[in-house]
């Protein structure tokens, strides 16, 4: 990793830019501890739509998540990089579909294993 460092400038990538699937992998774990409004409310917080107010900082396409945005230390704080290249958008679909609706592949079958939001009466899958 240490070579990454000297290959992108500050603030950016591996260089100390936000990379953005590592929230998808706190929805799997509020899911996991049964935290449904936790999961939900950090869901919410990444969704690309969320962004369309700094729109003109974000600089991505209001429905593409982005691979990382650039972090404090860079001129160019706030602005995504990298959408449609990412693993956020298949990560955020696991842990909605799998960890906050609870519908989960597993080797032995399908467990259904629900972690909702407070509020939420429900919710009704097709599975063909």
């Amino acid at each position: 990793m240490g070579y990454r460092l000297l290959v992108f400038p500050v603030g950016h990538k591996e260089n100390g830019g936000i990379f953005c699937h590592a929230n998808s992998w706190t929805i799997v774990a509020e899911g996991v501890l049964g935290r449904g409004d936790r999961a939900y409310e950090y869901y919410r917080s990444y969704l690309p739509a969320r962004y369309n107010d700094s729109a003109e900082v974000h600089q991505v396409e209001p429905y593409v998540y982005c691979q990382f945005t650039h972090g404090p230390e860079s001129p160019r704080f706030g602005q995504a990089r990298n959408p449609w290249l990412t693993g956020t958008a298949s990560w955020s679909y696991i842990g909605v579909t799998q960890y906050i609706l609870g519908v989960r592949p597993e080797l032995d079958g399908l467990r259904i294993d629900p972690c909702l939001p407070e509020g939420w009466e429900g919710f009704q899958v097709t599975r063909r």
